[in-house]
């Protein structure tokens, strides 16, 4: 039979093995296309965006399942109580907690620097009227019996002393800057945050029975005291009420 031939592929006969002739086989790259950069950088970046999509999925999960929920919002309640009004927590008016009906941060809304210094005092006076003769024991006629029972309560109410026009609401975040962890970074941003009421805390110039109402909103700052145990957050009991893992850190 007789070899085929190529015009194109000459035979290659020069084996020196006595093999069969074979042909040379060329190969080229000529007619590919090249790879398109863009196609590269667009995979790139999907992946990027794959991974961000699934770390802000665990992100969302984590929170839900370890963060306790916010405190709601009650700056557009109105000034009358009503049965969902419960200090610092969320629920029916059972007992004693009928006495002071209203919630955190309702108080710190209405009472708050920046209404008081416009004048704007009439809700901060309804909301707070609950508390004037129960939390604050010094006071012509003070009730220290309600206000052992009410302490949750007066704490809720203690920012009613800006009504006196002494002294300022304390900062909402006092509770932060004045902890035990923040004293050891920055001890100093607690003491400009506490200094005027400095007499709260320094026990050879207490001032405590004077203004129980104002020191009692700057209770955090008791912190600043040497070798004392550190002051509960305010919303200790609730946290601590869900059996939360923030309620065992604090």
């Amino acid at each position: 039979m007789a070899d085929d031939k190529f015009d194109d592929e000459p035979l290659n006969t020069d084996n020196g093995a006595g093999r069969p002739p074979q042909r040379e086989h060329k190969y080229s790259t000529a007619d590919m296309k090249p790879e398109n950069p863009w196609k590269r950088i667009c995979c790139t970046i999907l992946t990027c965006l794959v991974c961000i999509a699934i770390m802000i999925l665990i992100s969302l999960l984590m929170q839900k399942l370890f963060d306790p929920p916010e405190d709601e919002d009650w700056s557009d309640d109105a000034v009358n109580a009503t049965d969902d009004d419960i200090v610092g927590v969320a629920g029916a008016l059972t007992g004693a907690a009928a006495t002071l009906p209203k919630n955190m941060a309702f108080i710190e809304d209405v009472c708050s620097e920046a209404r008081i210094g416009e004048d704007d005092t009439a809700a901060c006076e309804a909301a707070c009227t609950p508390a004037k003769d129960c939390c604050n024991p010094y006071s012509g006629g003070g009730n220290s019996t309600c206000f052992e029972g009410e302490q949750t309560g007066c704490f809720a109410y203690s920012k009613c002393h800006s009504l006196t026009g002494f002294f300022d609401a304390a900062h909402n975040d006092l509770d932060r800057v004045c902890s035990k962890a923040s004293l050891e970074i920055n001890r100093e941003e607690c003491e400009q945050a506490c200094s005027s009421l400095s007499c709260c805390y320094q026990e050879s110039e207490s001032c405590v029975a004077k203004h129980f109402e104002a020191c009692l909103d700057y209770a955090a700052c008791q912190n600043l005291k040497e070798d004392s145990i550190g002051v509960a957050p305010m919303d200790l009991d609730e946290t601590c009420e869900r059996s939360s893992p923030v309620c065992k850190r604090e």
